[in-house]
């Protein structure tokens, strides 16, 4: 007995010992060192026999990408099949080292040609963008009446400020199940059970979540103040969400300035009428639209921003105009009040309305349309009044078009150079004059209406230009 189990030592020290030489031999071959696999070489099932490792590594990865994996139910129903991965996968350097990391295998490979089977793992470094959209469409995954869960939170709408609870929901969560799918592809294990249960999106915020508990009191603190702007008849109240967007999101309650600025942007771009476009019903019994020009009330951005802050700041109620940087005709609105100035390019016709009431009438010329000068329409203020001056353009002095224009009673509403004005130099107004001998654009009157018109009209009045 002992000479038999020594003579299967013996055998057995023997093979090791050959199989040691063998691998060492083999070492030193040209096979082992050449960049091909060996012959009778298989990688995962896949014949890779006399391949360069490059070519193999390709092989693998296209011959991988035609597998299928079946999806299967709780009761073993199949649910889907797929193919055409389309992935890509990190096995270069595993293909490099199947000879070093295999060396008794390799080596009985090279002396006694037996098969090289061997097993790598296909480690997925991207899916397919197609692959992936068809997975997470499946009809077992998102069809049905299913639902996202949804995380507590605090209701911002509501004074009280209360914890919404968190709500649990049908949808499964798409990226766990693809990164399962995914686990498959490595491993070769072409099967996967679903059981949407395994998969439901849980709510990563509860009813009782402390940080959620916190930021409840912070609300009711904080966000509970009351802004209100008084835009003429109507009212701005700022939520609760713009006051959380204009505050630090560390629950500090230090005013963050670029959201402040941002919200003053938004309610300027909401408020500011300067230059919009108005359907004017005008007092002469004309409708008419207009759009462009000076009148109108404008938000002061940098004021406003400024003042803002300061309520916030406080945290106390505040109800207030906003900060103007220009205002309109009485109290904010959209429309053009009942007192202004009427130009009717077309009728050729000046009017001025006083509370309503026509105070002022005359007929004018104004700019020469086939000069192209023509005036400027839209909706403007008057800026100054001036005695005893002289109008000068067109140009440096002796060029074709420049002129001097002594007149005794300047009234602009477009910077200094467009107005209304005398023109004793003419003996007729109104009708078609305007179209070929009009002014520069300014809109000329008789002396005498002119003098009366400067005597009544108070600067600032809105100047509405039309045809």
């Amino acid at each position: 007995m002992k000479k038999a189990l020594i003579i299967i030592i013996a055998a057995v020290a023997l093979l090791i010992a050959g199989t040691a030489a063998a691998a060492i031999g083999y070492m030193n071959s040209a096979d082992y060192k050449s960049d091909k696999l060996p012959e009778n070489t298989i990688i995962n099932g896949i014949d890779c026999s006399n391949m360069t490792y490059d070519a193999a590594a390709d092989k693998m990865a296209d011959s991988w990408n035609k597998h299928k994996v079946i999806v299967t139910g709780v009761m073993d129903e199949q649910l889907a099949v797929f193919a055409d991965f389309g992935c890509k996968y990190d096995i270069a350097d595993q293909i490099r080292n199947i000879k070093k990391d295999n060396l008794v295998a390799a080596g009985l490979n090279h002396y006694l040609d037996l098969p090289l089977d061997v097993y790598i793992a296909m480690k997925v470094t991207e899916t397919g963008k197609d692959f992936e959209k068809k997975v997470k469409k499946s009809e077992f995954l998102v069809g049905g009446n299913v639902t996202d869960s949804q995380n507590a939170y605090v209701d911002l709408e509501d004074p009280e400020f209360p914890i919404i609870d968190e709500v649990y929901g049908t949808k499964p969560n798409l990226d766990k199940f693809f990164g399962d799918l995914v686990k498959c592809i490595e491993t070769g294990d072409m099967m996967l059970k679903y059981d949407k249960n395994n998969y439901l999106s849980i709510p990563e915020i509860k009813s009782d979540d402390r940080e959620l508990l916190a930021y409840q009191k912070y609300c009711k603190k904080i966000l509970s103040q009351k802004i209100i702007y008084e835009f003429g008849d109507d009212i701005y109240r700022i939520s609760a969400t713009e006051l959380q967007k204009m505050f630090k999101d560390d629950m500090s309650g230090n005013v963050n300035d670029k959201a402040v600025a941002k919200f003053v942007s938004k309610l300027a771009k909401e408020y500011d009428t300067a230059g919009e476009k108005l359907h004017i019903k005008s007092l002469t019994g004309k409708e008419f639209d207009v759009n462009g020009g000076t009148y109108g009330w404008i938000i002061d951005q940098d004021g406003e921003a400024k003042q803002l802050k300061k309520d916030l700041e406080s945290h106390k109620k505040v109800r207030r105009e906003p900060v103007y940087l220009q205002k309109g005709e009485g109290k904010y609105s959209h429309s053009i009040g009942k007192t202004y100035v009427d130009v009717d390019i077309t009728l050729q016709k000046v009017n001025y309305f006083k509370d309503g009431k026509r105070v002022f009438k005359c007929d004018c010329v104004t700019g020469n349309e086939i000069a192209g000068h023509s005036t400027p329409t839209g909706l403007y203020y008057l800026n100054s009044k001036s005695r005893n001056i002289t109008l000068v353009g067109g140009g440096k002095k002796g060029s074709k078009g420049y002129y001097e224009s002594p007149v005794s009673y300047w009234m602009p509403f477009i910077g200094q150079s467009i107005g209304l004005h005398d023109a004793s130099w003419r003996s007729t107004f109104g009708g078609t004059i305007y179209k070929t001998a009009g002014s520069h654009g300014c809109i000329n009157l008789p002396p005498d209406k002119a003098g009366e018109l400067y005597d009544i009209l108070e600067i600032g009045t809105p100047v509405i230009v039309h045809h």
